[in-house]
């Protein structure tokens, strides 16, 4: 199963709708203002765990955001990313990521994370967290396979993303990893 989206697609699913969306376009082709390879986080412009705070609120408040700014947005057709797997998990909004470059950071349920260009959808990095638990070796549920679910969470300061995925084998039980988004 592969999973295709447009760059506004996925601003949507990473709980930051149009904000996103101006940050990836204002950003395309660029670190971001002053970014450069190596620079820190932009924690203030990013979206690094689920609903962007720790409250849970889902409220992205941004005063350039208005409906006649909205209205102005279109769809950017060079923009295409693939993952494999299904993708329950937020994906997360990462400014000045990877090599300084805006990011998205995606989980799959085939246990695969990567780290796309917000500009473009190329895979900036992939990582394979072992083989995801098929649905007959589970006591209940309804996805198959399940792998990673839960949203990642990104530590701006150390640039170290963490999840919790379920791998197959005879232990089933959750593990946890830790990956610096830095390359």
């Amino acid at each position: 199963m592969s999973t295709v989206w447009s760059r506004r697609e996925l601003a949507v699913l990473a709980g930051a709708t149009l904000w996103a969306a101006i940050a990836a376009a204002a950003c395309a082709g660029s670190a971001g203002p002053g970014g450069t390879a190596g620079n820190a986080i932009d924690a203030a412009a990013s979206v690094l765990e689920h609903h962007a705070g720790s409250r849970r609120t889902g409220v992205y408040l941004d005063p350039t955001l208005t409906r006649a700014a909205a209205a102005t947005f279109h769809r950017d057709t060079s923009f295409s990313a693939t993952v494999s797997g299904h993708v329950y998990a937020q994906p997360l909004f990462v400014a000045r990521g990877p090599s300084g470059q805006d990011a998205i950071l995606v989980a799959t349920e085939a246990n695969q994370v990567y780290a796309l260009s917000a500009a473009s959808g190329s895979v900036l990095w992939q990582r394979a967290l072992g083989t995801p638990v098929p649905l007959v070796q589970l006591p209940c549920g309804n996805i198959d396979p399940l792998g990673l679910t839960g949203t990642p969470v990104v530590d701006a300061g150390t640039s170290a993303a963490r999840w919790r995925s379920q791998a197959g084998g005879a232990r089933l039980s959750p593990w946890s990893r830790r990956r610096s988004i830095q390359r």
